[in-house]
């Protein structure tokens, strides 16, 4: 089920995005839940009990403008995704400070609103395409972004979750090669022999390491080292 929650002061706006989605979901064939804010407060609730996937949020309201929100989303749910919506062009310079998904302009909100949602419900079906990994005693189902990272330790295969519990998987029938060759497509890089890290979790890259967003830090080889700065700016683009 994919939440979608938008933000917009003025109602008739509001009814013209659940519109574009309500449209997008009948062509997707989409099991969708949808939650109408009026204001920042309703928003920030809605985002508090439902976790939405995506926020579709007016930067130009009256109070606590989007921009202020976003900010607010951000200390909330950290990989929560927001689409801006505006009228105001000069606005996105300031917006980008914010580090959001996308801007979709009023005055082009269907066009707009498809190439986003195209995007969105490609990464959404990636992050909630189940992986299994043959576990040491049973066989094991896991989201994409439920993993930070894995890694060889001797002759050991190694999961590295991002709730910090760990998993050792089963050496003879997965290598990290292997590994590599299935994962790449969901957004998994191999920085050195012994690791592939989830993109989802890198928070920078530096000249020979990885910080990972829960505190990790992990070695870049120094002949990867382009390598792996190419294909995370790939999948950030994606």
């Amino acid at each position: 089920m994919i939440r979608i929650a938008i933000c917009d002061d003025q109602e008739e706006a509001r009814r013209a995005m659940e519109r574009q989605i309500i449209q997008i979901q009948s062509r997707e064939n989409l099991e969708l839940d949808l939650y109408l804010c009026g204001n920042a407060g309703q928003l920030l609730e809605a985002v508090k009990t439902y976790h939405p996937d995506l926020v579709l949020l007016d930067i130009e309201m009256e109070g606590r403008d989007g921009l202020e929100t976003a900010a607010e989303l951000g200390v909330l749910e950290e990989k929560l995704k927001v689409l801006f919506v505006t009228n105001l062009e000069y606005l996105v310079f300031e917006a980008l400070k914010l580090h959001p998904y996308g801007f979709v302009r009023k005055s082009r909100l269907q066009e707009d609103m498809d190439r986003y949602m195209q995007d969105f419900l490609e990464e959404y079906r990636k992050d909630h395409e189940l992986c299994s990994f043959d576990g040491k005693e049973n066989t094991i189902e896991i989201l994409p972004g439920e993993i930070s990272y894995l890694e060889t330790y001797g002759h050991q295969v190694i999961l590295h979750r991002t709730d910090g519990s760990m998993l050792e998987l089963k050496a003879r029938t997965t290598s990290l090669d292997r590994l590599e060759e299935r994962l790449s497509r969901l957004g998994f890089i191999r920085c050195h022999k012994s690791y592939l890290v989830n993109c989802r979790e890198i928070y920078a890259i530096g000249n020979d390491r990885l910080e990972l967003r829960k505190g990790d830090s992990l070695p870049v080889s120094h002949r990867r080292i382009a390598q792996v700065k190419r294909e995370f700016m790939e999948w950030k683009r994606k």
